[in-house]
């Protein structure tokens, strides 16, 4: 407050000699505002004339001092809360990638799993292996876990490569429902084209979280 009160003070005094009488170099006592100084030396009138000159000064500086400051106490406060809801905003989405690339890596995982029991021969035997084929790509409901990839991927190399693993695991799907199993050359082929998708939308999906890549693994 003793800063705020010199501040207000000395701007007091320059507004006092820039608001002298227009046209007047000297004051009605013959004072120049440059003198306008305590010294000990002026009449009653004159000292009573500054003072009332720096008491209208002060009166409403003071409350436009106090103005100012709360806008920009204002202004400073938006400030902070524009950027923390950006911040806010920008981790949320962040969270809902990474459900939903986690939900999609996981459904391709699982519905690999069905597929391969399947080429196993591990299946009802009231059902055909194409109808068992297609029951085990649907379990783990990949298609919807596709859609929400398309939705909510930032990039287009994450949609497109999430969409080659799926149709790629598709094929395996048509293939084991023909009846190839896991020692046949169609289905290691397509198998291997499909593991090769799969580690790259790894990691397109690591870049859009702003993690590394990996080395190429195989689950």
């Amino acid at each position: 407050m003793q800063l705020i009160s010199g501040h207000v003070a000395t701007f007091s005094y320059a507004w006092v000699r820039l608001t002298w009488p227009a046209g007047s170099a000297t004051s009605a006592h013959g004072r120049r505002p440059d003198d306008m100084v305590p010294t000990g030396h002026r009449s009653e009138t004159e000292d009573r004339d500054v003072g009332d000159a720096y008491t209208r000064v002060v009166t409403w500086s003071a409350p436009l001092l106090a103005l100012l400051g709360t806008i920009v106490g204002a202004s400073v406060t938006l400030l902070a809360d524009r950027i923390r809801w950006r911040r806010d905003r920008g981790q949320r989405r962040v969270e809902a990638l990474r459900n939903t690339y986690g939900t999609y890596l996981a459904a391709l995982h699982a519905t690999s799993e069905e597929l391969r029991s399947v080429s196993l021969g591990e299946h009802a035997p009231q059902t055909s292996r194409s109808s068992a084929a297609r029951a085990a790509f649907r379990v783990a409901q990949l298609n919807a876990c596709r859609e929400q990839l398309v939705l909510l991927a930032p990039r287009e190399p994450t949609v497109r490569v999430g969409d080659e693993t799926f149709t790629t695991l598709r094929e395996l799907r048509d293939a084991i429902g023909q009846g190839s199993d896991v020692d046949s050359p169609d289905y290691r082929q397509i198998l291997k084209r499909y593991q090769g998708a799969l580690y790259e939308l790894r990691n397109v999906m690591r870049a859009d979280l702003g993690s590394p890549p990996l080395d190429e693994v195989t689950f």
